[in-house]
């Protein structure tokens, strides 16, 4: 009986152990993407002269700074404007980098930890900042958008994210172009075809940099279609490594391109600088208070 007895029991152990580590593992999934902020009141952001009555905020997925450096477009606006490379937070993905990019706070702050993240983000907003201050801001881009700050801006047009190649991001700057008929003071748009391209063929396949050479001329069309006294500034929200993904430490994932022009900003190359310094820039160059919990500094200070 004993002997019987034995059999039964390292199997049954077997199992228990193997049961508590599965829930364990689910337990830490469930706490890293539904992980909640602490939630704490600050005093407002103070605000700057503004330099301009419109910012036209791009940006790229998933585009790397070498293959930014090979677009003919947008590199060239480096010798009109200013030129930084940004260190992002982690995970690298794209609802994190978006919610960075917006809020100038990183990961922890805004709770937005994975792409599965529901929204809204309950930060101040370059977004909620405009609509507050009787400006407004638009959204042109992929759902993600709409999930994090549809709640906070003017008019949001994002549709999922299944059309590529060419057709969403074609469709991204039709969109852009009426809307920018609008005189908006602020205008986010977001082209997606580098990020499908990174994951499908590479971030260093010749087919990644086809894709961003095309979201090069669509910028080109924008950026000739604003005013002489608006801003643009062209970023990405992370990189892709060579044989495709993000989500890492990788330099060519967490180092990424702004490149700033238009009325009133010094031509240079400012050097390395974090994702959590646009948001505050643009409010700055907006006239607006800071994102409350903002943990960069303006392009003005730095």
């Amino acid at each position: 009986m004993n002997r019987y007895l034995k059999l039964w029991i390292i199997p049954l152990i077997l199992a228990v152990i193997s049961f508590g580590t599965q829930n364990l593992a689910f337990s830490a999934w469930d706490s890293f993407v539904h992980f909640k902020p602490a939630e704490f009141t600050v005093e407002p952001g103070g605000r700057a002269e503004p330099l301009t009555d419109q910012v036209v905020l791009v940006v790229v997925d998933g585009l790397r700074v070498d293959a930014f450096n090979k677009m003919k477009y947008v590199s060239s606006l480096k010798e009109k404007g200013a030129y930084f490379v940004l260190k992002t937070g982690q995970p690298s993905l794209s609802y994190p980098t978006w919610a960075t990019i917006a809020t100038g706070a990183w990961q922890d702050m805004t709770g937005v930890t994975t792409n599965w993240f529901e929204g809204p983000v309950k930060l101040d907003s370059i977004f909620s900042l405009a609509t507050e201050n009787g400006m407004t801001s638009y959204i042109v881009g992929s759902e993600g958008w709409d999930k994090l700050f549809g709640n906070a801006a003017t008019e949001v047009y994002a549709r999922e994210w299944k059309d590529a190649y060419y057709t969403f991001d074609e469709q991204t700057l039709d969109k852009a172009l009426e809307y920018l008929k609008k005189n908006p003071n602020l205008l986010l748009v977001h082209f997606v075809d580098t990020d499908e391209a990174g994951h499908d063929f590479g971030g260093a396949s010749p087919e990644y940099q086809k894709y961003a050479d095309h979201i090069d001329t669509l910028i080109e069309k924008l950026h000739r279609n604003m005013s002489e006294d608006s801003i643009l500034i062209v970023t990405a929200d992370h990189g892709q490594i060579d044989r495709g993904g993000h989500g890492g430490w990788e330099d060519i994932v967490t180092n990424v391109p702004l490149v700033m022009v238009g009325k009133g900003i010094e031509q240079g190359d400012f050097g390395k600088a974090e994702q959590t310094d646009i948001a505050p820039t643009v409010t700055n160059l907006l006239g607006l208070p800071d994102p409350h919990m903002s943990k960069g500094i303006s392009y003005q200070m730095l």
